[in-house]
């Protein structure tokens, strides 16, 4: 019917990805009640259809670490994952013990609301930056953290990588030039 109905239910993917919809033309739909994505999730989207939307993954340990994002512009394809711990290329240790893999397949703007959790929290959560990770680190501002939430939000993205937060000298800033 092209509705995904996850209800109560983990969906473990493994390396495979989920995909609900199979074009702009058939975008399909997500109904949840506590369930998440386990792996990769892959959803179609129209800004003139669907301009919010939320992907309810977790990582390999269950942790529910879903991503919303909002104000959608674009038509095509966003995929999102939970990864568990540290990012390969954070350096520190205070730095939030999982991340998330966003890749892009056609969306040119859209505000990000990362969810995490406290368990998940390695130094003083309220010094966190966001970083995502292409080559080297960026840091996107402003953002809005807030620490009660366990949430970040950054408005109007257009690009997409790895993703975690942590105190700015765990995702070091490299040196392109002198």
């Amino acid at each position: 019917s092209g509705i995904l109905n996850l209800g109560n239910s983990n969906l473990v993917t493994n390396s495979n990805t989920l995909s609900i919809g199979t074009s702009i033309s058939n975008l399909g739909s997500l109904l949840l009640t506590s369930g998440k994505v386990i792996g990769n999730l892959r959803r179609w989207f129209s800004n003139s259809v669907v301009p919010n939307a939320l992907f309810p993954v977790g990582t390999s340990q269950l942790k529910y670490t879903p991503i919303t994002l909002n104000n959608i512009i674009g038509n095509g394809t966003f995929t999102v994952s939970a990864v568990p711990g540290k990012h390969p290329n954070a350096s520190g240790t205070n730095v939030l013990q999982m991340y998330w893999k966003l890749t892009n397949g056609g969306i040119t703007s859209t505000d990000l609301i990362f969810n995490y959790l406290d368990a998940d929290v390695v130094g003083d959560e309220t010094q966190y930056e966001i970083g995502r990770y292409n080559g080297s680190w960026v840091f996107p501002s402003p953002i809005i953290l807030d620490a009660l939430a366990n949430t970040v939000r950054i408005n109007g993205m257009n690009s997409f990588s790895d993703w975690t937060l942590g105190e700015p000298t765990a995702l070091p800033v490299e040196l392109s030039s002198f």
